[in-house]
């Protein structure tokens, strides 16, 4: 364990996290998420920062305690924003659709169009779309993934929409509704 004055090894901290917390704080996750899957990943993540973190020290077993249960609650507010976000994103597509009064045409051969179009891309722009929309991930997670900032991402992603919906010209309704159906797809 890694207490104020006493010497061990990262390796042992976490190793006590797991025995002795890991269970307690996926159910704490669990019920802010009501996902015990992505419950595991939030609690696994935080696991993960403390691991990585350079210089690890607790002045005792209270502000171990303290520190897991804040950042995984942290950490569960950040993916539900995540998810609200993409929420909001998926809405707005949705009203734009409704407001041309087209109807929602999910076609098995335009999103494998999409998806081709999608492969088409730049490798890094490509990465980014995919993150983002198949993937349903954060843009910090996408940058940290490909060791780029997030106005990176967000200009990345601009320009592969942009480009796909070039490539969908006259037919941006089959664009958009195929498109939200495969962000939709990356929530569940």
């Amino acid at each position: 364990m890694i207490f104020k004055g006493k010497d061990t090894d990262k390796t042992e901290l976490i190793a006590y996290i797991f025995d002795h917390y890991q269970e307690g704080l996926v159910q704490f996750a669990g019920h802010f998420l009501q996902d015990t899957k992505r419950a595991e990943d939030v609690v696994q993540e935080v696991v993960i920062k403390v691991w990585q973190k350079e210089n690890v020290v607790f002045e005792e077993e209270p502000a171990l305690r303290a520190y897991l249960y804040r950042s995984v609650r942290n950490a569960c507010i950040n993916d539900l924003n995540k998810l609200d976000t993409l929420r909001y994103t998926i809405d707005i597509i949705h009203q734009e659709i409704q407001e041309e009064k087209k109807p929602l045409l999910f076609d098995e051969k335009v999103i494998t169009e999409i998806q081709e179009r999608i492969n088409g891309l730049p490798a890094q722009t490509q990465r980014v779309v995919k993150g983002v929309f198949m993937e349903g991930k954060r843009y910090q997670q996408v940058a940290d993934e490909l060791g780029i900032s997030i106005n990176t991402v967000k200009t990345l992603l601009r320009t592969g929409v942009k480009s796909l919906r070039n490539d969908f010209e006259g037919r941006e309704d089959i664009f958009y509704s195929n498109l939200l159906f495969l962000a939709c797809y990356a929530l569940t």
